[in-house]
């Protein structure tokens, strides 16, 4: 008996370690699942408040990229592997770009269009596109109802059937350099930039239906010579509970000294409103924001404000401070959230809280001279506005350290700052989503709490 036993403890050690190693192993299954480019977030398959993530990965000395979907049971908890798959490394592109809905993710490979299953990644159907995808292009691919839309680097705007894959149609737009932005969807139609033709300098809007990618209208503005050629200077897209969704033109007209300002219903095609630019409003316009009832336009000349509801322009400050240069972010409340950057001596770089008059409330400093989305060049900073205030990203090398500050728009005092050590000081990605945000830092995935500021580990 008691050899028996000695038998079995020997057996038992030296399998121990065995069993041991290959439930490390599969533990460390996806260690090497390092986070490469945009991350994608998806509503959460375990309905936990916590998105689920669409990940991209390139394993040096491996010949191909893995596609994966990470998921969390709760918020704080590690998050797992739903599934990969791999795809050839050539169909890959750096920035992934993918449309969702509650069975699939529609993702772009290359110059294919690839129905993976949420559940377990399985190929529904694949269908090839026209070109490949611009991988800057922030509204290129999208849902709606049973058709898949992608705009693809040749500008051909085309429509694939979502159950089989099938092109339901095509449209070759007339100009590259005014659909640069991608498409908006308003009332299931696809509306974007496109030239129309000779007598027009500048961008109209262009609708099309979904379905078959017919040509619903055409929306430009109006000069009050009908022979008088069009100048149009800058097209927003204006989408408001109250007023429905609208097109907003300032242009100008070749026959004509004046410069206008015109608002069009993208429903109906109707111009609602029609009114004069002022004349120091003429010569640039350096930034715009679109806020709740007011068009902000930032320009050589100071700032001024269009309203939305009927059109009437008024100055609101000749110069801020002459030794900035400002880029008009946000509304928030009764504040305009800004980016100033120092152009007297040194460098210098902040963000401003402004009244809606345009006159500086507060000032606060940033140490980095790169916010995504406005200023070009290396991905260092950027910036969320949340209901509890803003949230500041910043990615600093002296230390290697991501720095989250929450501001007050109201005061711009800093509320809360949370740091985090990095071995490596590279912004390669950021994206938001309700509750956190997600930085792809060489590699690894960080997690920022919108809510308090804090910061987290959260992939691998």
């Amino acid at each position: 008996m008691l050899r028996r036993q000695v038998l079995i403890l020997v057996i038992g050690l030296l399998v121990a370690p065995v069993i041991l190693g290959g439930l490390l192993s599969g533990c460390n299954k996806y260690s090497k699942r390092n986070v490469r480019g945009t991350v994608l977030t998806m509503p959460s398959s375990e309905d936990v408040g916590v998105p689920d993530l669409l990940i991209t990965n390139w394993v040096p000395g491996e010949s191909s990229e893995k596609l994966f979907v990470t998921y969390a049971t709760r918020a704080g908890k590690p998050r797992r592997v739903l599934w990969e798959k791999t795809l050839e490394e050539f169909d890959m592109w750096y920035y992934p770009q993918a449309a969702f809905d509650e069975s699939y993710i529609y993702y772009v490979a290359g110059a294919r269009l690839l129905a993976l299953s949420r559940a377990d990644g399985a190929v529904a159907w694949e269908a090839p596109l026209s070109d490949l995808m611009r991988h800057n292009c922030p509204n290129c691919i999208q849902k709606v109802k049973d058709r898949v839309i992608a705009l693809t680097a040749d500008y051909i705007l085309q429509g694939v059937d979502a159950r089989d894959g099938n092109l339901a149609w095509s449209v070759r737009l007339n100009d590259p350099a005014t659909a640069y932005e991608g498409f908006r969807v308003v009332n299931e139609q696809i509306v974007l930039l496109d030239r129309s033709g000779p007598d027009v300098q500048g961008p109209t809007f262009h609708i099309f239906d979904s379905a078959d990618g017919r040509l619903v209208r055409q929306i430009a503005p109006t000069c009050p010579a009908a022979s008088s050629r069009l100048n149009i200077k800058e097209a927003f897209i204006e989408q408001n509970p109250t007023r429905g969704a609208r097109a907003i033109f300032l242009y100008g007209c070749w026959a004509d000294p004046d410069s206008h300002v015109q608002s069009w219903s993208l429903t109906s095609g109707e111009m609602v409103w029609q009114a004069p630019l002022p004349r120091e409003a003429h010569t640039s316009v350096n930034s715009f924001l679109l806020g709740q009832d007011t068009l902000y336009l930032d320009t050589y000349n100071g700032l001024f404000g269009i309203s939305l509801n009927t059109g009437q322009t008024k100055s609101l400050v000749r110069e801020i401070d002459p030794d900035y240069d400002i880029t008009l972010l946000a509304e928030q409340g009764e504040r305009i959230i800004a980016w100033a950057r120092r152009t007297r001596g040194s460098s210098k770089y902040e963000l401003w809280g402004l009244y809606p008059t345009g006159e500086r409330i507060w000032r606060h400093e940033v140490q980095v001279d790169t916010l995504y989305g406005v200023s070009s060049g290396r991905l260092e900073g950027a910036y969320h506005l949340t209901p509890n205030g803003i949230v500041m990203v910043q990615i600093l090398d002296k230390p290697e350290q991501v720095l989250v500050e929450m501001l007050d728009p109201q005061n711009g005092q800093v509320t809360h700052q949370s740091t985090a050590e990095l071995e490596h000081a590279s912004l390669d990605a950021i994206v938001w989503s309700t509750h956190y945000a997600y930085l792809g830092v060489r590699g690894d995935l960080y997690a920022v709490d919108l809510e308090t500021g804090e910061i987290a580990p959260e992939w691998p």
